[in-house]
């Protein structure tokens, strides 16, 4: 099962950081899997 911690040890720091930011700033309003591990953020 792909979990947020083991997201995160996958991919670079720099993303992870900016992802938290766009939470952060409410930029990210929604999440919708479209397909089995493919997500689109709005």
């Amino acid at each position: 099962m792909l979990t947020l911690k083991n997201f995160e040890l996958q991919i670079n720091d720099t993303i992870v950081h900016r992802g938290r930011e766009y939470y952060e700033n409410a930029a990210v309003v929604d999440l919708d899997e479209i397909e089995e591990a493919l997500w689109v953020m709005t």
